[in-house]
């Protein structure tokens, strides 16, 4: 997993998400940096619903990314 060894779970799979949002499609059309906190905070919604819908426990010692473009 990314980061340290602490955070991997033996017991369970870790879930890693990444949102970004192309400029293009936003009113705003500045460039936003890649870790921006709507960015940051989407992220974190995502990961919350997903591991409350994912059964973690069936994939131990595993790492799930999910990509939302």
């Amino acid at each position: 997993t990314r980061g340290s060894r602490s955070k991997s779970l033996h017991d369970r799979a870790v879930i890693n998400c990444q949102y970004s949002m192309a400029t293009f499609s936003t009113a705003e059309r500045k460039r936003r940096p890649h870790g921006d906190r709507k960015s940051s905070e989407m992220s974190l919604h995502l990961k919350q619903t997903f591991e409350a819908a994912v059964l973690t426990e069936l994939y131990p010692r595993s790492q799930i990314d999910i990509y939302v473009k």
